[in-house]
């Protein structure tokens, strides 16, 4: 299990920060298949399970790779996050990383 910290846009939707390996990503809270609640969801390595149904995304592109036929999840690169653990601002690109667990932000 991934923590996640929720936090508000300007515009008060609701997202989700997730700590990978090589910075931060945040993430919208609900999926875009059915709105369930992705702070629910399991993370492993840059994966991201959806609760409900098992829509899969990889969090370093945001591209459903298996489940439901839905949207890919918007994600986009948690610069203040980033900064703050002294990693990267952009989602990293290394595939080794997706047997590791994601780490709580």
């Amino acid at each position: 299990m991934t923590d996640t910290i929720r936090t508000r846009t300007p515009a008060g939707d609701a997202t989700l920060v997730v700590r990978l390996a090589g910075g931060a990503v945040r993430i919208p809270a609900r999926c875009p298949h059915r709105g369930a609640p992705l702070a629910e969801a399991a993370v492993t390595g840059t994966l991201l399970v959806c609760p409900w149904h098992g829509a899969t995304f990889d969090l370093r592109t945001g591209s459903r790779l298996r489940g439901p036929v839905c949207p890919d999840l918007p994600v986009t690169a948690d610069e203040t996050r980033a900064q703050e653990s002294g990693a990267s601002n952009t989602p990293p690109e290394d595939e080794s990383s997706a047997d590791t667990p994601g780490e709580p932000v």
